[in-house]
């Protein structure tokens, strides 16, 4: 092969012999031009711009003056002035009201005029902000005030959730050390009970050996009326300790039972509402977090999508422009 038609060797691979009409350089290329456009129909190209930091080609450099040319050449700075020119960010006024509904509470009646109210109340020039007939227009720098205004707020709201969660904690820990308390009283009141058992066992010992003191003595001298008598005694004051103690115990068993389930009930109600209202919190901050985060995705998509589509109509006119010829 000639060393002039060897670049065209390299490039393009040998042809395949195939039956019937020889396959020329011209088919070649028209065939592996083919592949190629199935090829990039098959996949979403997208275009990056690469920007060179400086010329000398050395790392830790940095030349403002040759990417800002650069960065005007290629559009980026255009596109990023007309873009702070007109109104980048648009909210519908649901997803306005979602993402900053904290910054007018109350009741909601009008969509848009709750929208309205937001934007008198943040005092915003109306050249920055303007409200819509479905949505409201905002530059970056009202938009940024709105986003720390709506962080504040709800920083504000997160302290009076953590206040509340943290009375509710001292309430069940006051409510545990009371019941604790109670467990005490009634510790020593069964001790109380036990030691007075334990008196009336000894008082009866002692009036059982009196009895057979009684009954000898009774014997002896023959008094059985006496007998009878000390008998009847005997008897009504072993009912009447025994009433005393049986009344005891049943109010300490009572009053054990009445405070431990009304202890029990109030942890378990404030336990419950607690969890109640702390889910529901919640609830609302993620789902206004993801309505935010939705937004802003969307807006960052079209954006990206409009500057792609500008630096392809640079391109285009750029390429459709006829070259000037040189001087001679």
């Amino acid at each position: 092969i000639n060393a002039e038609y060897m670049g065209i060797a390299i490039l393009l691979p040998e042809p395949v012999e195939k039956v019937g009409k020889k396959l020329t350089v011209g088919g070649m290329f028209k065939e592996s031009l083919g592949q190629l456009m199935a090829v990039i129909n098959s996949t979403n190209p997208h275009w990056i711009r690469c920007i060179k930091p400086h010329p000398a080609k050395k790392p830790g450099m940095w030349d403002g003056v040759e990417v800002n040319g650069q960065l005007s050449s290629s559009g980026v700075i255009g596109t990023v002035k007309v873009r702070k020119a007109g109104y980048p960010i648009r909210l519908p006024f649901l997803d306005f009201l979602k993402r900053f509904r904290l910054l007018k509470p109350g009741p909601l009646s009008d969509a848009e005029g709750t929208c309205r109210g937001i934007i008198d109340q943040m005092k915003f020039d109306p050249k920055v902000v303007q409200v819509g007939t479905t949505r409201i227009f905002m530059k970056n720098e009202p938009y940024s005030a709105l986003e720390d205004a709506i962080a504040e707020a709800s920083a504000k709201y997160v302290l009076v959730l953590q206040a509340y969660l943290l009375a509710q904690i001292a309430q069940r820990d006051a409510r545990e050390r009371e019941y604790e308390g109670s467990k005490v009283q009634l510790k020593e009141g069964l001790k109380a009970s036990i030691q007075l058992l334990s008196e009336e066992g000894k008082g009866r010992r002692g009036v059982f050996a009196e009895e057979q003191e009684a009954w000898a003595a009774l014997e002896a001298q023959g008094a059985a009326a006496k007998l009878e008598n000390l008998v009847v005694m005997e008897t009504a004051e072993r009912g009447a300790i025994r009433d005393e103690h049986h009344a005891l115990m049943q109010q300490l068993t009572e009053q054990e039972e009445e405070e431990r389930g009304t202890v029990e009930a109030r942890r378990l109600a404030a336990e419950k509402e607690a969890r109640e209202r702390l889910l529901a919190a919640i609830a609302s901050f993620d789902e206004d977090e993801d309505s935010a985060r939705t937004a802003i995705a969307d807006e960052e998509d079209e954006r990206w999508l409009k500057l792609e589509r500008t630096a392809h109509a640079e391109q285009a006119a750029r390429d459709a422009r006829p070259l000037l010829p040189r001087a001679a």
